[in-house]
């Protein structure tokens, strides 16, 4: 089968495809991944996946603005522009302005165009979307797949570490999760594999850590905020805003706890700046973004959010959580509302709902590196494709050589730009990235970096890192990689 996975540009996300692209080739299926710059595709040729650029097919069918129709004309089919923009213009309300909306309109219909091309030319018989309403590329997808009967399935961010959430129905408050039940959970049983397995993967034993530590009289409550223009607040969430969303909890609990209580708040580190999240200023709302995320969550008594995998986190902490909008564990019994929060109310964690949960995700959700065998499971469910490997990918990566010390030599400008994440697109490359790339390729005790004008010609080991956009190796070093770590060949 063919397979076209939207994956983009962003290290993080790639790193996180990887599992899934590896497990499609063993199973003997051909996967396509869409990503926007061509040279953004090493990674996956290097594991013997094929690439398709967005930039290159928009490059081809640039539209013509004079072609753009009213905002509700049909764009090509059944697609109307107003279908495309509708989740996009609640997450970026500027490209709706009078004064934007042409080039907005502009920026559609070409996306649409190319990537109408794209499945042409692909001809996928299932298509792996990002998310699904997250920006122009995953709702021309979406909206593509659903309209020409073409099977999908959908992706987020994973709960450990590298992961990768998956599911045909959808992500967060839409994924199948949505529909599981504490009766339907409860029926599960999980045998002492996948519970050891949760155990290892969640890391279950170091993180129940017991009562906090300095318990005090008032009601400790810990709220990490979300990025108010997220898809999960758009959503899936009862409320417009951060704001919003703290008055009501600040009423409900002013009302039913009977008792005082302080609530320490956490700005999302990825909130746009240019955001004001117009945080209310009542004497028992503490803002604190110093402490790590795991320390607000064990010094509190209670975690309140409304649908981030923070919530998850705390669970899996035995902190007890209210949950306020539709996410991937708010419907299975693990949570409270706001409603359930009355005075004398004795706050637990049903320990072992939650081990069948992960239990649950880990079979039918979670993509997760190095699990061959639980990968292709999961996307056995998920995708309906054969279980069996037909042959196994030998990584260009590894195993690591091994020796004392390593010469890492730098071909690059320190001007270009690391794109890490959504967020994190324009990261400085430093000693210590080129460091920890090179530890994918060599065990080394002691290292030592240098220009490529300062080469040594020695008789040891050594790595040559050269600009992304490098398209040849130098048979001088022992390897040649780009800026991410993916082999120059």
């Amino acid at each position: 089968m063919r397979f076209l996975i939207q994956c983009g540009d962003h290290y993080e996300n790639q790193s996180r495809i990887k599992s899934l692209v590896i497990a499609l080739i063993e199973c003997g299926h051909e996967p396509f991944v869409l990503v926007y710059k061509i040279q953004k595709g090493r990674l996956f040729t290097n594991l013997g996946a094929k690439t398709v650029s967005l930039s290159k097919h928009i490059g081809e069918r640039k539209s013509n603005a004079t072609e753009l129709r009213k905002l509700n004309d049909i764009a090509v089919g059944d697609i109307t522009y107003s279908e495309l923009l509708r989740v996009e213009g609640l997450r970026r309300p500027h490209i709706l302005w009078p004064g934007q909306i042409k080039k907005t309109l502009l920026d559609a219909r070409t996306q649409l165009d190319a990537i109408t091309a794209i499945i042409e030319e692909v001809k996928p018989d299932q298509c792996v979307i990002w998310n699904g309403f997250t920006g122009f590329t995953a709702n021309v997808l979406r909206t593509l797949c659903e309209i020409r009967n073409i099977p999908s399935a959908f992706m987020e961010r994973g709960l450990v570490k590298d992961s990768l959430f998956i599911d045909r129905e959808g992500v967060n408050g839409a994924s199948s999760l949505r529909n599981l039940t504490p009766t339907l959970l409860d029926l599960t049983e999980p045998s002492q594999i996948e519970r050891d397995t949760a155990s290892v993967v969640f890391n279950l034993q170091e993180a129940l850590r017991g009562p906090k530590a300095s318990p005090t009289e008032n009601l400790s409550i810990f709220f990490p905020m979300q990025v108010q223009h997220d898809t999960n607040i758009i959503l899936y969430c009862p409320f417009n805003t951060m704001r919003e969303c703290l008055l009501q909890v600040n009423k409900e609990l002013t009302d039913r706890l009977g008792r005082a209580y302080e609530i320490t708040i956490r700005p999302h580190p990825e909130e746009d700046p240019t955001i004001d999240s117009n945080i209310p200023k009542f004497q028992h709302f503490t803002i604190d973004d110093n402490a790590s995320l795991n320390d607000s969550i064990i010094s509190s008594d209670l975690v309140i959010t409304i649908n981030s995998t923070v919530g998850l986190e705390a669970l899996i902490a035995d902190r007890p959580v209210v949950s306020l909008g539709g996410s991937i564990y708010s419907s299975c019994g693990l949570t409270y509302s706001l409603q359930d929060v009355t005075a004398g109310i004795d706050f637990t964690v049903n320990r072992e709902r939650l081990i069948k949960y992960l239990c649950y995700v880990l079979r039918h959700n979670l993509v997760i590196p190095n699990c061959a065998d639980q990968t292709r499971r999961v996307l056995a469910m998920q995708l309906g494709i054969n279980l069996e490997s037909s042959y196994k990918i030998e990584p260009l990566q590894n195993p690591r050589t091994k020796c004392v010390k390593l010469f890492i030599y730098v071909d690059l400008k320190f001007s270009e730009k690391l794109d890490l994440s959504y967020r994190k697109n324009r990261e400085t490359i430093t000693q210590e990235w080129i460091v920890e790339l090179s530890k994918f390729h060599f065990d080394f005790d002691d290292f030592e970096i240098l220009h490529v004008n300062d080469y040594k010609r020695e008789n040891c080991l050594s790595l040559l890192v050269r600009s992304e956009t490098a398209t040849e190796s130098d048979e001088r070093f022992t390897k040649t990689v780009d800026i991410y770590g993916n082999l120059i060949h």
